[in-house]
């Protein structure tokens, strides 16, 4: 096969994808699998870690809780990633059970799209893109502080702006940039033709029912205040986590301007160690992140068997290589090193 020396070679990906190509057909039955096995522990931890108290029990089961969310959060990159029509009902059924009742519809990532862009990834039209090495410090603190604010700005994003915004059409084209993506509000998004609007208005007045559900069993007895801090603590920790595979999932080498397929892929990271804390930080595919935006189709039931095939084939010399990252901390250690 070519070397992949110069990923825009044309020749060189399609030898590459070549040795894969049977990866790339996604598989219901491991999505669904998957997802009802996460969300059942999300459940049934749940079940213990909000119950009265707060005893080493309950807070283990909480922290296996916040983990699982994280987990089953994750598979709304994958449904980014799938065509449209594909896997309608595992979007459905991931909407109504996760996205939903956690505040997370599926159409707040939608500005994925500009981030595998090669018209804006790492640009300011790509809200995922943070420049840590030239925002220092005070960036990375700010990346990780505002996981403590984010629950609180989700309620009052879906109980309060979105509600009014449907009444309001002037406050709704601002919503609809600034107010339904996941990443830096600041630099809002671009408003694809083939979105869905009114689609993505129902969901939202069903994530304030949900809201609204909340609030009217606390105000009753029905569930007790407690239930508060404790779901508080819990969705803090699922971001976090989130954060922190967020940090390490690229060089964050831009400076501003547009970057080639080859250089976005050159700007990430994979992560290969196997200890407890790659597969708690990367779930979904998220350790192969370099593989991922060299094959943004490839679910993620194939990422791993297609990453070792391409390690057995590529020569030493390979770019794909150098993307190669041993865990989060050396990782973590490099990007702060180079902020600092």
């Amino acid at each position: 096969m070519g070397s992949l020396v110069d990923l825009k070679d044309e020749l060189s990906v399609k030898e590459a994808q070549a040795i894969v190509r049977h990866l790339f057909r996604r598989r219901p039955a491991v999505y669904f699998a998957d997802f009802a096995v996460t969300m059942a522990i999300v459940y049934s931890t749940g079940l213990v870690y909000f119950s009265p108290g707060l005893s080493a029990l309950q807070l283990g089961a909480g922290f296996v809780c916040g983990c699982a969310l994280f987990r089953a959060g994750m598979f709304i990159h994958e449904i980014q990633h799938m065509r449209r029509g594909e896997m309608t009902a595992f979007v459905i059924a991931w909407n109504l059970v996760y996205g939903i009742p956690m505040l997370l519809p599926s159409f707040m990532y939608a500005n994925h799209r500009d981030h595998h862009d090669v018209r804006t990834y790492g640009t300011q039209q790509d809200a995922e893109y943070r420049v840590f090495r030239t925002g220092g410090l005070p960036q990375i603190t700010a990346h990780f502080l505002i996981g403590f604010v984010a629950p609180l700005a989700l309620v009052l994003r879906f109980l309060v702006l979105g509600p009014l915004s449907l009444c309001w059409p002037r406050l709704r084209r601002f919503v609809v940039v600034y107010a339904m993506s996941l990443g830096d509000p600041a630099k809002g998004r671009r408003v694809w033709p083939d979105e869905n609007h009114r689609l993505w208005a129902v969901m939202e007045l069903a994530v304030c029912a949900v809201i609204l559900a909340v609030l009217e069993l606390l105000a009753t007895g029905f569930l007790p205040w407690t239930a508060v801090p404790k779901g508080y603590a819990v969705g803090v920790l699922a971001i976090e986590l989130n954060a922190m595979r967020d940090f390490t999932a690229h060089r964050f080498g831009n400076t501003g301007g547009p970057m080639s397929h080859a250089a976005q892929v050159a700007d990430s990271i994979s992560i290969v160690g196997k200890g407890p804390a790659t597969y708690l930080l990367y779930p979904i595919g998220m350790r192969y992140h370099a593989l991922h935006h060299l094959f943004p189709a490839m679910p993620y039931h194939g990422m791993g068997k297609a990453h070792r095939l391409l390690m057995q084939r590529l020569p030493p010399q390979s770019p794909y290589r150098s993307t190669i990252r041993a865990g989060f901390f050396e990782t973590a250690k490099t990007l702060v090193r180079a902020a600092a």
